[in-house]
């Protein structure tokens, strides 16, 4: 274990006043970004980035780009295909899947891990399905992940993991991202990565798949922004002091000038910059410290919700999440005091709210609903 992370166990380190940061970059990171502004990397460092992922998650094939890949990832399915997914999912993904004009079945979640409940699973899949979306929310994965990998397999089901919050995450000691046929990263802004925009697809057993997208990714556009507005961006995003004795940032909390310059492009993607795959590579290979820096201060949340009979997951021992975000079930009638606890969380922020597909109706997914008025996502990065 790096000293660093020595560190934040210390007793001293946890009677310090507690702070609420970002738990992905070290401040050399920061120097490094500093220091890219004059000396660009070359193109080499995309290679090496996707290189790193691949042998890390031991599959065929990883590419990045310079905007979070989703309507790439749908775009390799034919129009009409059916995806189960569930219904507890960001309203954002929903609208990628029809844009590219796939179909859509809903299952509801389990509250032990947030992962699709088992029993649809397999009604859902029976019924017929092309793909299985499974997003490993706030990077814990489903307790049922082993069962939900046999079923896909003995179904001829495409899997496709969501590890856009679960880099580093692992379960069974195997990363996640590393199951399923199909994988996507996300590089934006208060993910696990964050480069400020950008993300990753992996695909394992799949030529044609891996041929479309080297073709998306060589066709693809140069961002809007430049590189070096980029990593300006990068640098302001976090504050110029250091946790103490941590050796890590603290962060901005809601950078409005960057919400302005934030970009979509209507080609779908762009082609990430040397930059941001230097900054990324490095985040990856720090992102299973992260994941165990983030589980140590876990314990905070899992005392206060003990304490008030709150619902928080309960991943089973052979799982090692994320925890991007602590997950606490608030019963409505505590919501103003959880917002008032001494802790101080920042409650309201989009990365908060859960923001669910548009005409889901909730009265058939109970779980969803139930998570989708009591959750408060409580920091993890002190």
């Amino acid at each position: 274990m790096a000293s660093w992370i020595k560190k934040i166990f210390h007793k001293e380190a946890q009677e310090e006043a507690r702070k609420f940061g970002t738990m992905s970059i070290h401040d050399t990171d920061l120097k490094l970004a500093q220091k890219m502004l004059t000396e660009s990397p070359n193109q080499k460092a995309i290679l090496d980035l996707e290189e790193a992922v691949r042998k890390y998650l031991d599959v065929d094939a990883a590419y990045a780009f310079g905007e979070e890949p989703l309507d790439v990832l749908f775009g390799l399915l034919p129009e009409g295909s059916m995806v189960i997914a569930p219904a507890f999912m960001h309203q954002y993904t929903s609208e990628a899947m029809l844009r590219n004009r796939l179909k859509i079945k809903w299952v509801d979640i389990e509250l032990e891990s947030f992962g699709p409940n088992l029993e649809e699973l397999k009604t859902a899949v029976k019924d017929g399905a092309n793909a299985l979306f499974l997003p490993h929310f706030l990077g814990i994965p489903s307790n049922h992940l082993k069962e939900i990998v046999d079923l896909c397999k003995a179904n001829d089901i495409l899997l496709i993991e969501d590890c856009r919050h679960a880099s580093g995450a692992l379960f069974n000691n195997q990363p996640l991202g590393s199951f399923g046929d199909l994988s996507i990263f996300s590089f934006n802004a208060m993910m696990p990565v964050n480069t400020m925009q950008g993300g990753l697809i992996t695909i394992k057993n799949n030529v044609k798949f891996s041929e479309r997208i080297a073709k998306i990714q060589a066709d693809a556009p140069t961002s809007p922004l430049a590189q070096k507005e980029l990593l300006e961006e990068f640098i302001d995003f976090y504050e110029d002091r250091k946790i103490p004795d941590k050796g890590l940032l603290d962060i901005k909390h809601g950078n409005k000038r960057w919400e302005k310059k934030w970009t979509f492009s209507e080609s779908k993607t762009t082609k990430i910059y040397p930059a941001q795959a230097v900054l990324a590579k490095i985040q990856f290979e720090q992102a299973e410290n992260f994941c165990y820096y983030r589980q140590n201060h876990l314990r905070l949340w899992q005392s206060i919700a003990e304490e008030n009979s709150w619902l928080m997951p309960k991943p089973i021992p052979q799982s090692a999440p994320g925890w991007l975000r602590a997950p606490v079930l608030v019963p409505e009638q505590d919501h103003d005091k959880a917002k008032s606890l001494e802790e101080k969380p920042e409650i309201g922020r989009w990365y908060c709210e859960p923001s669910l597909p548009e005409g889901l109706d909730l009265e058939l997914f109970r779980n969803t609903r139930r998570a989708s008025r009591e959750m408060f996502q409580f920091p993890t990065e002190m």
